[in-house]
This record gives C-alpha cells, structure tokens and sequence, in this order.
C-alpha cells in the first residue's frame, strides 16, 4: 500500500522512539524485567502499525531479509519442541546423550525430548530474536518517508552523545554506582548504563559511523579558491555551520567514551570503523573525504590532551605477557568451545544453552562461570548449529548487499552519506563479534537490527518525490498478515512466559528466607511446598522451583516423590549437575550402579563444581572409593579455596594426615588452617606438623605474609618448644629484614640466654627501621647496664 502522506501518527511513532531511549538507557536491557517491557512495546507497536496501515496512514512496504528471519525464528521454535529420539538421535546424538542419564533415571529410554538442552533458556532467546526481527520489519515501515527518517537519525545520534557524556560525567563522579544509585554486580567494570565496558564500547562503535555521516552532510560549501579568511567567514555565516560544530563536539564525545571504557575491542573497531567508512565513501565517490579523520584524531589529541595516556597503554600492555608475547585471554575459550561444535554441529545445543554445555567440554583451570564463548559466530554454532549459521549469514549478506547496492545508485547526499553510516555501524558490530557478546545485550543486539533497518530506509527512501516516498516495493497481504500474527504472538508470549518467569523469581525470593531442614514442623514444610509450588506452575521450566520440592519432600519422609521431583527437574535442564547429583542420592541400593554414573556426570557437567564437589566425595567414601574422592577432593581445593572449610570435617573423618596432606593444595594459608582445626581438636601433633609444613609452600605465593612466621612462632611458645620457636625467628627475620616485632623478639631470647652481644645487634636493627621507638631504646639502655 502507498501513501502520499509524509506523516506518521504521533502514538506509533512516540512508542517507536520510546522503544530506543528506554533499551539502552533501562541499564542496556540485560535484566528480564526491562527485555519484557521492551518485547511488550515491540509487540503493541506491531498491532498500531498494522492498523494504520490498513487505514492508510503508514506504508506497507517490502523487508529485504525477511525470509532467513522467519526461518531463523522457526528453527528456534523447533529446537524447543519434543521430538522422537530416533529423529533426535539422527539430528543430533550429543542431544540424545545429554538427556540419556535423565531417561535412565525415569526408566522411560523411549521418551521424546528437545534439541534443546535447556528449553527455557531457548525459549527466552527465541523470544528476544524474535523481538528484534518484529522491530526490524516495523522500523522499515515506519522509516519509509523522508521526514520521519530524518527526525529519527538526529534523535538516535543525540541519545548516542547524551549516553557517552553521562558516562564520562559519571566514571569520575560516581565511578561505583550506575546513575549515581545503583550498584553494579560484584567485579563487574560497568559504564555509563552498561555494567559490561566492552558491551557500551560496541553500542557506540555502532553508532559513531553515524555521527560521521552527519558531520559529513551538514559540511557547509566552501569556495576553495577563495582566500583562508574568506573561506573562515564563509563558513561560519552558513546555516549548516553551527550544526556540523554541535555533531563534531558529539563525535568527540563518543570518541572519549569509548577510550575511557578501557576496552580493547572497542579501540580497535572505532578506528576499523573509521577506515571501512573512509573505504565506503571513496568508492562510492570516487576520491577521498578526510573531515571524518580529522575529527578521528582531534578526539585522540583532546583525550590524551585532557585526561593522559597511562591508562589505556597500561590497558593496552595487558594484551602482552613480561616476555613481550600475545596474553590472548579468549582462546582456551575458543578451543573448548570448538569441541562443543564437534559435537552439536548441526544443529545446535539449544539457543542461550552456551552457560549450560561449556562446563562439560572446559579444560581452563579456572572456577570461573563462562556465560558467553567471547565470539559470537562460535557461539551460534554451538547453539543453533550450522542451520542457524547459514540463516543468520543469508540475512546479514541481504541487508548489506541490497543496502550497498542502493548506495552505489543513489545520488541523493543525505541517503548515501546516511547509508554508509549505517552500512559501517553494521559491520562494526559485526566485527566486534569476532572477540565479545555484544549481540547477547539487550541494547546492543536491538540496535543492530534497528541499524539493518535504517539502512534499507535511508538507501531506499525518495526526500523529493511526487508518487512514492520509498524505492521499496509493496508488502503483500500474506507478509503483512504474518507481521500482524508475530506481533500478537510475541505480545501474548512475552504475557505468559517472561512476566511470568519474573512473577515467580520475585515470589521465590521470599522463599529463599526459610532455611530448609529435616527440624521444620510439617505444617511448616506443608506451607512450604504450596508456595513453592505455586512458584513452579508460574514458570515450570524452571527446574530450580522442581528440585527445592523434592527437597521438601526428602525431608517430610517421602524419598520416592523426592526423587520423581529431581527427575523432573533434570528433565527440564539435564546439564544441572545439582539436580542429577540429588536424584542419584535417592536412587534405591538395587540402583547402585545407576547411582554411581549419575554421580560422576553429575559432577562433571556441573556449572560450579566446587558446589557438588563434597557432596560427590563423601558419596565415594561412603562407597568405599577413597582414592577417587581424594583426586576430587585434591582437584577441587586446588581451583577455590572458598570451600575449604566446608571440606576440613571430611578430610579428618576419613583420611590419615598423610592422605590429607597429599589432598591439599600446596597453599600455605590452608595449611595453616588445617593445622589450627586439629589444634581445636587437641591433636597438637598433627597441628605442628601441617603448621610448620605450611611455610614450606612460601615461594609459591606472590604475597608473602608476616603473620604466617608469628602464627608458628606463638604456636611453639605456647608448647614451649623454645628452640623450635627460635629457628621460625631467624627465618622470620630472613624473609623479613624490616620488620620491627620480629628483631625485638629474637633480641629478647639472646638477652634471657645471656647473649647480649647477639641481643644488642637485633635491638639495633630494629632501631634502625623504628628510630623513635622508645620500648627499643629501653631495652638497649638495659643491656649496659
């Protein structure tokens, strides 16, 4: 349908740019509360601009790339639903190997399952790519006249420079709260509303080529062949003049913004960015345009100008090892990841399933929770298979390929200059992906497809015309039809699934207050399990509400329903190692042996092992299995010392000192605690030898402590070991020449030996360190007396 009109109804299109102030200003959209608020604006904007299309008052035009979503969207949607496990098996076996120790478990070998791994976590996902494709097809229809267009670049770059100055403004005034109020997660390095730097960084690498493309266009038209100051007045009387100014000063802020957030990536595609625009241009015009390298390198000289340099080279040394090597942090990432696309090659684990599998397939020697692969074209892989690869590659070519295409043919200033921009936005963020997860971000990935948008519009759109205000062909009514029923699926589907996940975790937090124990009355855990179940209604794919009634059920006596409860939470995320670790403990003696694989998955695929990891040992030992559990007892100390205290009563129960020194990790602080536990115990004998053991480990800290020579020093005083407590002196003193307290002591046992000679020399090398010191003054003046 066309239309003559250049005007779009206030409602849709003030819920349009609603829509992009609250994604990135609502801290980037990455909690479920803001991303509903967003699906559920997405979803009404869709009805609004179907209805004034079919009254006339919006164009109905053709979505280049509309195919791929769909189909994207759709293999999303099958990744979810259950399938025979012939068909899954012929799809994909590492599936069918996943959900194998859940059917085992439930008896139940023939049952349908999902490709995916974890279905709530690929229905959220498939909800939030949906949003974005929705927002995608909407933008081209709203941005199809020229005016409309116009407002909506100036408001996008405005939001652009108004974020990157409030996080200036606020990395020196508030830089441990966002907005001056909220506190970020814990080591989270947040900017401006991002609490991930190099997620802000690829929202403004996204929109800088913005910038530039209107600093370009707003360039006022000087006659070169008149003199310098002629030319000065020329431009500063034209009326674009002041407005290529304010977007310059605009560029530079961005520019700042994205250097202040310290972020490699970030640095690198700004300047990517600068080039491939450059690159663009000058194929397009055939000849070089070189204000928006200026302005590139004015930002630069201005930043180390005003705020110095250390900073980013410190950042940018952190790259490189002592030796002058790469320290290329993502790539054991990469390498595991890798072997989870071995695996899940065709189709994938599940979209947003990535938190899930990589514990299974990790070999880092690190406790840390990987939530993302640190590549976004790996991370598809390793969630939607090479389906998803190929349907995601034939968008992204339709919308570059058909934009450049426009671009070359245009001649209309504003339209090429903008389409460039927008073409090199969208390739930043492209590029950008080869090292990060900006796409996971609620802002970043709604901005990419609303970049994809504006540059069909702006390469597209006719700014003087008589019949049509766009180049794009009409939508046909089957296409509008489908946009129609997406947006009230969406709508009705973020309604019953988010809303109702949020609902649930906000009732579950209450909850969370009740410490669950075998000593609560029934009535008590009555109560309990109709809350909780209540809870798991409103969002039963969340196994997490499934497993705390199994646990209420465990404790009022009923170990067959407490298992049917651990059973069905695996069901829904079998890569839980918590829940499957809890089912094997129910299983009966005669399923020992069912037991004992479930256990060691369980441990295996756990997102946090140290977590299971005492509960699987002590599981070994009471199976007799001693030398098993201290291998996972010794490999789990040694990654976090968090959970040593939690293992000291197991490792005295069952293991002689030798094992346990054997087990622990040559750390001299959980020696040292060790030691101080079998003290409390009356066994002094063995709390002296872990003690004095535990400063053999000394090299292999970088921070060496005073404390741990005085912890063994007082140890032997107390036992009156005097000679042993004299040896840990001179190491003490050794290790530590300034040390005051250490001199005076070892003075003070020549002196009550007779030794004064021995006494004065320590007396006076502390006086050295502490020349005031008067309680060292005394006691000098004592020995000559």
């Amino acid at each position: 349908m066309r239309i003559k009109e250049n005007q779009t109804p206030k409602t849709v299109y003030s819920l349009f740019i609603f829509i992009l102030l609250f994604a990135p200003l609502a801290f980037a959209t990455v909690e479920i509360w803001s991303l509903a608020i967003v699906q559920i604006s997405i979803g009404l904007l869709g009805i609004l601009v179907f209805w004034n299309q079919h009254n006339g008052c919006i164009a109905s035009v053709k979505v280049p790339g509309a195919v791929p979503l769909l189909l994207m969207l759709l293999w999303m949607v099958f990744q979810v639903i259950p399938l025979p496990p012939w068909l899954v098996g012929f799809l994909s076996p590492g599936t069918v190997e996943v959900y194998a120790p859940v059917h085992a478990l439930a008896g139940d070998a023939g049952a349908w399952m999902p490709l995916s791994v974890h279905q709530k976590a690929t229905i959220l996902e498939t909800l939030r790519i949906g949003s974005y494709a929705l927002f995608y097809v909407l933008t081209i229809q709203i941005l199809a006249n020229g005016p409309t267009l116009q407002k909506t670049v100036r408001i996008v770059a405005g939001v652009a420079v108004f974020i990157a100055f409030l996080a200036i403004i606020q990395r020196y005034t508030s830089p441990d709260l966002i907005f001056w109020f909220r506190e970020g997660p814990e080591g989270a390095r947040f900017m401006g509303p991002w609490i991930n730097r190099s997620q802000f960084a690829g929202f403004m690498t996204m929109l800088l080529p913005l910038l530039l493309a209107l600093f370009l266009y707003y360039r006022p038209v000087v006659d070169k062949e008149e003199p310098l100051r002629a030319r000065i007045v020329e431009f500063f009387s034209s009326p674009g003049s002041n407005y290529q100014l304010l977007v310059a000063f605009g560029s530079i802020v961005v520019l700042l913004s994205i250097m202040l957030s310290l972020s490699r990536g970030g640095m690198i595609v700004a300047v990517l960015s600068l080039a491939l625009f450059r690159f663009y241009l000058s194929r397009k015009k055939g000849k070089r345009s070189w204000p928006a390298l200026v302005v590139f390198f004015v930002g630069i000289c201005l930043f180390f100008y005003t705020f110095g340099s250390d900073e980013i080279i410190e950042r940018i040394n952190d790259s490189f090892t002592p030796e002058g090597e790469l320290d290329f942090s993502r790539l054991p990432i990469w390498q595991d990841t890798l072997k989870i696309i071995k695996v899940f090659w065709l189709t994938g684990a599940g979209f947003g399933t990535f938190v899930d599998v990589f514990p299974g397939f990790k070999t880092i020697q690190s406790n840390a929770v990987f939530y993302h692969a640190h590549n976004d074209y790996l991370e598809l892989l390793t969630d939607g298979g090479i389906v998803a690869l190929g349907l995601a590659a034939w968008f992204v070519l339709a919308v570059i390929k058909g934009g450049w295409a426009m671009i070359v043919q245009r001649r209309d200033n504003f339209a090429v200059l903008l389409g460039i921009g927008s073409l090199v936005g969208v390739c930043s963020m492209l590029l950008y992906s080869l090292t990060d997860f900006n796409m996971h971000n609620g802002a970043d990935g709604l901005y990419f497809f609303f970049l994809c948008a504006l540059l069909i519009s702006c390469v597209n759109t006719r700014f003087q015309y008589r019949s049509s205000a766009t180049l794009l062909g009409d939508m046909k009514m089957q296409s509008r039809s489908v946009v129609i029923a997406g947006s009230v699926v969406l709508l009705a589907s973020v309604l019953i699934f988010p809303v109702r996940v949020f609902l649930a975790d906000r009732m579950y937090y209450e909850v969370t207050n009740v410490y669950l124990s075998p000593q609560l009355a029934e009535s008590r855990l009555t109560d309990l399990y109709g809350r909780v179940d209540k809870i798991q209604r409103y969002d039963p794919f969340e196994g997490v509400y499934t497993m705390v009634l199994g646990d209420i059920e465990k404790y009022r006596g009923n170990s067959r329903q407490a298992l049917h409860q651990y059973i069905q939470a695996s069901r829904v995320d079998p890569l839980r190692g918590e829940f499957l670790q809890k089912a094997a403990l129910q299983l009966p003696e005669e399923k020992i042996d069912l037991a004992e694989r479930v256990m060691e998955l369980s441990y295996q695929r756990s997102l946090k092992k140290d977590s299971l990891m005492l509960g699987y040992a002590e599981w070994l030992l009471w199976r007799g299995q001693e030398l098993r559990a201290a291998e996972v007892l010794r490999k789990g100390l040694d990654k976090t010392r968090d959970i040593y205290k939690d293992a000291v009563p197991l490792l005295d129960t069952y293991f002689t000192p030798d094992q346990v020194a054997d087990i622990l990790p040559p750390q001299v602080q959980v020696w040292i605690n060790y030691g101080k536990f079998l003290e409390d115990q009356g066994d002094l004998k063995g709390s002296e030898y872990f003690r004095s053991r535990a400063l053999e480990f000394v090299e292999n800290e970088k921070n060496i402590r005073s404390w741990w020579y005085s912890q063994l020093y007082n140890f032997y005083r107390k036992q009156q070991k005097e000679a042993k407590a004299v040896e840990v002196l001179r190491r003490a003193v050794t290790r530590f020449p300034g040390n005051v307290g250490f001199h005076i002591r070892l003075g003070d046992y020549f002196k009550k030996q007779g030794i004064y000679y021995r006494a004065k020399q320590e007396y006076e090398q502390a006086m050295l360190f502490d020349p005031g010191n008067e309680n060292i003054r005394r006691r000098l003046e004592s020995l000559e007396q």
